[in-house]
């Protein structure tokens, strides 16, 4: 699967709705990984991972996604099945802190 079959198959699940996006190229990889993430199923999620390095979508699932509570059974899901997680309630919960908004905002505040 292309980035832009992705990208189709997403939309056409009003995946990107918040956004005013008529072609793939109009999204970042940030956005099209989180949100494949968030509203994908397996197939599309194994997609994914053949189009982009494990790292780099790791980084993007810890970085927006764990930290956000409403995805709590989907961040265990993710964790158990796709980044094999060993203690995921641990891991879930450190990097839940480190990436929380109040975190950003005081690293923030100390480059001033």
């Amino acid at each position: 699967m292309t980035k832009k079959e992705l990208f189709h198959i997403l939309n056409a699940k009003k995946a990107f709705w918040t956004y005013d996006v008529k072609k793939v190229n109009e999204i970042s990889d940030a956005l099209l990984i989180e949100h494949t993430l968030v509203w994908g199923d397996v197939a599309e999620l194994k997609a994914l991972f053949s189009l982009y390095e494990f790292k780099t979508i790791k980084n993007i699932w810890n970085l927006y996604l764990v930290p956000d509570t409403r995805y709590e059974k989907l961040n265990y899901y993710l964790a158990k099945f796709f980044f094999d997680i060993k203690n995921i309630k641990a891991y879930l919960k450190k990097k839940g802190f480190e990436n929380s908004r109040y975190q950003k905002l005081k690293k923030l505040s100390e480059k001033y």
